[in-house]
């Protein structure tokens, strides 16, 4: 007897668990087709991604990172080519102060002061951003600004205000009241509903014959920075024109707006 309570105990549960997927089929089924269809958001650098852009957006930047260490990798070969010495001279032979003036080189040193450098370990000194108004804001000029939601947050997270404007009169609209330290434009955008291929030469030219100095860098599609609009755009007064995030960042680390 106490067999068949256990047997029919163990099979209960199961029974149960059936029984409630037959009864609320209907919605869970809703509820499951609801979740495949919903696009979940990600709030990054004050703009609303989906899932989608947020991966592609990683892409990109993983993507461009393999070509800068592929660069690298390619001016480490060459200089390593170019510097490998000669048939017949050793390796201690071509290297340079090492030979007949080693040790004539190493007398003329006795006596004279060393400077034995930081401490090992030591901790560099801090950076600390210039003390003006400009040093903590930037002004980022693109119709579409969610494009650019890691780099704005990754300055955002190093202190660094960053003004968006959708159009080069919104733009000049803010640098008639504020002072950037630096200001970031794409090359083609819409404005208004019309495309403006030279966006960015004709934001570069408006700032320069205000008088205004503040460096300017073009951040654009790889195929807008090899254009002639580009090379107007150097010769107009951009700093750099660039499709590399890593390049945009070091743009920046120089400006005193990353860490390098």
């Amino acid at each position: 007897m106490n067999e068949t309570i256990d047997a029919v105990a163990a099979l209960l549960w199961p029974l149960l668990a059936a029984a409630a997927l037959c009864m609320f089929r209907g919605p869970l089924a809703r509820v499951i087709s609801s979740a495949a269809r919903r696009q979940f958001t990600l709030r990054i650098g004050g703009q609303e991604l989906d899932m989608k852009q947020v991966s592609e957006q990683q892409e990109n930047m993983i993507e461009d990172l393999q070509v800068q260490v592929r660069r690298l990798r390619e001016q480490v070969d060459q200089l390593t080519a170019e510097r490998a010495p000669g048939p017949g001279v050793s390796q201690v032979d071509g290297l340079p102060g090492v030979g007949d003036d080693t040790r004539s080189g190493a007398a003329a040193d006795v006596g004279s002061p060393v400077d034995p450098g930081p401490a090992f370990g030591a901790a560099p000194p801090p950076r600390s951003l210039p003390e003006s108004p400009a040093a903590s804001a930037i002004l980022w000029v693109d119709d579409h600004p969610s494009n650019n939601a890691f780099l704005i947050d990754r300055l955002e997270r190093n202190g660094i205000r960053v003004d968006t404007a959708l159009t080069t009169v919104a733009a000049t609209d803010l640098l008639s009241t504020r002072r950037y330290a630096a200001i970031l434009t794409d090359m083609s955008r819409t404005e208004n509903g019309t495309a403006v291929p030279d966006a960015g030469l004709r934001l570069t030219e408006t700032v320069r014959a205000r008088g205004l100095t503040t460096p300017i860098v073009v951040f654009t599609s790889a195929h807008t920075a090899c254009g002639d609009n580009s090379d107007r755009a150097l010769a107009a007064g951009a700093r750099s024109v660039t499709s590399s995030p890593t390049d945009l960042t070091g743009e920046l680390a120089t400006l005193g707006l990353l860490p390098r």
